[in-house]
């Protein structure tokens, strides 16, 4: 399955994510900081939605990184065309140094969440089909993986000398 970036970062239910994370990535470059933490948890919902979803890291921070890019473009067109006289070189580098800092910021969260939920996942997973849950199915345990305990039943515990070996 070919992802784009739209995919990777919005996908299906949210087709306009892409455009609303680049307003609020816009609202956080201009220094409006009360965008911050909802930028952050929406960063951090990206990351555990895309690994619940399985989509592979690289392919979400791919999107991210060709956000930023097409953002970086789109600054340096405006500045040499209709904003010629309002953006100087020094203005421009210092739009560029925070498109790139913010953009390791947001792949921080991002990761540190794809991560957390990508091992919350594992963990799920070997609670059910792990090595403990299968030795317990082996010796007729009941395995309960919230609560990682095996319970015998009794119709299964047998004495140690029935079965004739």
């Amino acid at each position: 399955m070919q992802l784009d970036a739209r995919q990777a970062v919005g996908g299906g239910e949210e087709q306009a994510a892409p455009e609303r994370l680049a307003r609020r990535g816009l609202g956080v470059l201009s220094g409006d900081r009360s965008q911050l933490g909802s930028a952050r948890e929406t960063w951090r919902e990206t990351g555990r939605r895309r690994a619940r979803q399985g989509v592979p890291l690289e392919l979400v921070i791919n999107a991210y990184i060709t956000g930023a890019r097409k953002l970086w473009e789109a600054l340096v067109e405006r500045s040499r065309t209709d904003l010629v006289d309002v953006i100087d070189a020094d203005m421009l580098i210092r739009a560029g140094k925070a498109v790139w800092t913010n953009l390791d910021v947001q792949n921080g969260v991002l990761i540190e969440a794809y991560h957390r939920e990508s091992a919350r996942l594992q963990r799920q997973v070997n609670g059910r089909y792990g090595p403990a849950a299968k030795m317990a199915r082996l010796l007729g345990a009941n395995w309960e993986p919230a609560s990682f305990v095996a319970v015998p039943t009794p119709e299964r515990v047998a004495a140690p000398h029935e079965g004739g070996h």
